[in-house]
């Protein structure tokens, strides 16, 4: 009923919303004052099963405003991402990661897990590209768990922002979760999410 009641309420106006890919921002440079994201989790959070109750009932109440003959869903991992070549030199950690999957057979989830990362590589990019010269970028980030193979995310796209001339200044740990994982050779890896702070 909240939520039904939030959704016939127009919204005061308080910006401007820009509807475009994360990848290649449609800013100019230097131009965003700061940055405040969570980027979609590698393997941990089901968007799909969890927001589409919510677009069902937005799309009920504002039928109008669908020109689609179907509702917007979620955007799907690429059907063909364990054929894709790596965009930019792999970190090692995401490729050790990668080669241990498809060692196991799993060769759509690295290819996943490398088209993730490429992504995330060009996103972390595009908001130094955008953001004015002392301005931060604050996103949260969890570890991602594939099939026993834990992959730092976090400590990856640290090295990411550092590559785009981000200087981290913080990585807050939100909440760990008791079991350690394995990353290739390397024992008791724990899985963890963070709230990271960077600044250009």
């Amino acid at each position: 009923a909240i939520i039904r009641e939030d959704a016939v309420k127009p919204l005061p106006a308080g910006g401007t919303i820009i509807q475009g890919d994360a990848r290649e921002l449609p800013l100019a440079d230097a131009s965003i004052g700061g940055i405040l994201t969570s980027p979609p989790y590698l393997s941990r959070y089901d968007y799909t099963r969890i927001n589409r109750p919510l677009e069902d009932l937005y799309n009920s109440l504002h039928p109008g405003l669908r020109s689609e003959k179907k509702p917007v869903r979620q955007v799907r991992a690429h059907a063909r991402a364990h054929q894709l070549r790596w965009q930019s030199p792999p970190h090692p950690a995401v490729q050790e990661a990668c080669s241990l999957l498809q060692d196991n057979g799993k060769r759509k989830e690295a290819g996943i897990m490398q088209s993730y990362f490429d992504d995330m590589r060009r996103v972390v990019q595009e908001c130094a590209r955008v953001l004015k010269d002392g301005a931060p970028l604050t996103l949260v980030i969890a570890g991602a768990i594939f099939y026993d193979i834990y992959i730092p995310a976090d400590l990856v796209v640290a090295e990411f922002c550092e590559e785009a001339r981000l200087e981290v200044e913080e990585i807050l740990l939100v909440r760990s979760f008791s079991r350690a994982k394995r990353l290739g050779n390397i024992d008791q890896v724990a899985p963890r999410e963070v709230i990271m702070s960077a600044r250009k």
